[in-house]
């Protein structure tokens, strides 16, 4: 990256990197093995839950954009475009938000789902 990225356009480029690579933890493929290295085990019924899914989705989805947020952002630093700088890196930063806004909504539609298995177990003791 040239020297004439600025403070902002760095922290906006590793902070994507980070978020996208934590989201990515929340696939199908990852999410088990993720909330069990957070010291949670789900079963698998867990990945056909509706709620669950949708907002796994809502977080893919909004995370997904930030490779390509991040691509302009450093196609305009590397042209040396300080409008197309900051309006690149407003973005980025504004999809990050949106993403990190989503994240709650899993640990909400987690914490119901284990609530709610709870709830079914002790009416069923």
């Amino acid at each position: 990256m040239p020297d004439h990225a600025g403070t902002v356009e760095r922290l906006a480029i590793e902070l994507a990197e980070v978020i996208g690579r934590i989201a990515g933890k929340l696939n199908d493929d990852e999410v088990l093995d993720t909330l069990e290295e957070l010291g949670v085990r789900f079963p698998e019924e867990l990945l056909a839950d509706p709620a669950i899914t949708a907002a796994r989705s809502t977080v893919a989805t909004a995370a997904g954009q930030l490779t390509g947020l991040v691509k302009q952002l450093s196609n305009a630093i590397d042209a040396g475009d300080t409008a197309a700088t900051l309006a690149a890196s407003l973005e980025l930063v504004t999809q990050i938000g949106r993403v990190t806004a989503a994240i709650p909504d899993v640990y909400a539609q987690l914490k119901a789902a284990v609530e709610q298995d709870n709830a079914a177990r002790a009416t069923s003791a």
